[in-house]
């Protein structure tokens, strides 16, 4: 039965996935437990509109009515909660702060669902999570030298000042990628005090300066304060800390915040970076399943490290200042090699390998080292083979308003899912048609815009826990909805292959040139896109 109601869609049939959802549920029998179903959620950093956005619309959440609460020790000040729609999972792909002015909110969502449902959320840790561990060492009344990545960089951005919020100010917007964070944590402090104040909910799009003007301004040190708590161990952060992993795999699915940490000479090993053997060289696991038991047990040491540093007294010098794995300072001895796994680079500046920060595209295309050799790709086909693996999903770096499915072989895919830069994708034609308009930013903090928003869905055997389907469905950022299905367990292969590269290059009116690869099918056209940087450009096809 099933296989029919794929072929409907594929022959152009007029089910979406969210009736093939329902044919599967309502004609599973007692004895047949209904299909695993995975929502991936990555990179919000904080966008709350974005957020709601894609659980007001999503196949696996929903929101539920529930009374705010003001206490301390229970304190929600929301009305609505996340929950399941049914049985399902959630994977949250890291980076939950930053940049779009509900830090707070989102935290507190992604935290009570997961008390609520402990085996059900998966909580990956991303760069802008690991970084906030930062906050207890580089936030102590103590000079700060500036930190490792600037000092040849960007040496005159590399001075710290004295005063904690002034510090943290430019913690934020110097070495964190967040130039906005301190002022946007004031607006969502602003809106709470009215919320405790008046035992009401307040929207994100209340108006500031009218709120302030009844509940007084937030002050810089309380900016700073708000920080410091949430970024303990006992914070908001500690808690998503504490149910947090570097890589989940759920049957034949594996998630990540980056990318595996190999390379075309070394496919089959899995890197162990903090680790050295007695000659100097960094330590390797051969198989998947180690790698994360290694990561785990990482993680843990880490973490207890960090919570341990939190009730020493202040030490002189930073972890950041000179970096690197076994650092010497105090903070380093504890924590600091989980702060150096989330960066991009090590002090020498040579390259970070990292499941956090290290990518599969490498200036806005899939890499060559990986995908542009055909016996690499085939090298890295195996690896998905011999582990069992058919789909690694992956946030970190953005890719347009659309995933960037990437085709190794029949039935496997590496899909990188950060759409946090939509607002930004551009438009392009081929056949001198006037190209297709992005609706903008709108009212967002973040990159993101008004309007698109994807939902990747993972359907899994229930009983092999094989990935038997990839959905995804959403709207692209000139306002297009779009429902797609790609379909595992079929012998039925497309004459167009999602994530493969065009044959063609298209030439712009200006005479250049650009590189497409396929993401999907929208209305029977072919949406490919090209990338230079964080740049995207999408064309129609």
């Amino acid at each position: 039965m099933r296989a029919c109601m794929v072929r409907a869609w594929k022959t152009g049939g007029a089910m979406n996935t969210s009736r093939l959802i329902m044919a599967i549920r309502t004609t599973t029998t007692t004895t047949t437990p209904a299909p695993t179903l995975i929502s991936f959620l990555t990179d919000v950093e904080g966008d709350g509109l974005y957020f709601d956005r894609f659980v007001q619309n999503s196949k696996v959440l929903e929101f539920k009515p529930r009374p705010p609460c003001f206490k301390a020790d229970e304190y929600f000040p929301y009305s609505h909660e996340l929950a399941f729609k049914e049985d399902g999972k959630l994977v949250y792909g890291g980076d939950v702060c930053d940049k779009g002015g509900q830090d707070l909110y989102v935290l507190r969502q992604l935290i009570k669902l997961k008390e609520r449902h402990p085996t059900r959320v998966h909580l990956l840790l991303g760069n802008r999570d690991i970084n906030k561990l930062r906050m207890i060492d580089e936030l102590q009344p103590k000079p700060h030298k500036g930190v490792y990545w600037l000092r040849q960089r960007a040496p005159d951005r590399n001075d710290a000042p004295l005063e904690t919020a002034k510090r943290l100010e430019w913690m934020l917007s110097n070495t964190m990628g967040s130039p906005n964070a301190f002022e946007l944590r004031r607006n969502e402090l602003t809106r709470e005090k009215y919320a405790n104040l008046n035992k009401v909910p307040v929207p994100f799009d209340a108006n500031i300066e009218e709120i302030s003007e009844e509940v007084g301004n937030v002050t810089d040190d309380e900016v700073a304060k708000s920080y410091i708590e949430v970024c303990s161990p006992s914070g908001l952060m500690g808690k998503y800390f504490d149910g947090a992993k570097f890589v989940v795999r759920l049957g034949g699915a594996v998630f990540m915040h980056g990318a595996l940490p190999i390379a075309g000479d070394a496919m089959g090993c899995f890197v162990l970076p903090w680790l050295r053997d007695s000659q100097g060289n960094i330590e390797t696991c051969d198989n998947l399943m180690e790698w994360m038991k290694q990561l785990d047990q990482f993680r843990e040491r880490q973490l207890c490290g960090w919570k341990d540093y939190s009730n020493m007294p202040s030490h002189n010098e930073c972890w950041a200042t000179c970096g690197g794995y076994a650092n010497t300072t105090e903070a380093g001895k504890r924590f600091g090699d989980l702060m150096q796994y989330g960066m991009a680079t090590l002090p020498d500046r040579s390259k970070s390998f990292s499941c956090v920060y290290n990518s599969w595209m490498d200036d806005g295309l899939p890499r060559d080292d990986l995908f542009g050799d055909s016996s690499t790709k085939a090298q890295l086909s195996s690896l998905f083979d011999h582990e069992g693996v058919q789909l690694i999903a992956t946030g970190h770096q953005p890719i347009g308003d659309f995933p960037w499915p990437i085709r190794l072989g029949k039935n496997k895919y590496v899909l990188p899912c950060d759409t946090s830069f939509s607002g930004e994708t551009m438009w392009t034609a081929y056949d001198g048609s006037s190209p297709r308009v992005n609706l903008g930013k709108g009212l967002s903090s973040s990159g993101r815009g008004d309007v698109a928003y994807c939902e990747p869905v993972i359907q899994l055997c229930p009983v092999s826990e094989k990935v038997e389907a990839l959905m995804l469905h959403g709207v692209l950022s000139d306002g297009t909805s779009y429902d797609c299905l790609q379909e595992y367990d079929s012998n039925h292969e497309s004459e167009i292959l999602v994530g493969e590269r065009l044959d063609v290059d298209f030439s712009e009116s200006n005479g250049t040139k650009r590189s497409f690869w396929v993401k999907t099918k929208v209305n029977n056209k072919l949406l490919a896109s090209c990338g230079k940087g964080f740049n995207v450009w999408n064309v129609m096809v």
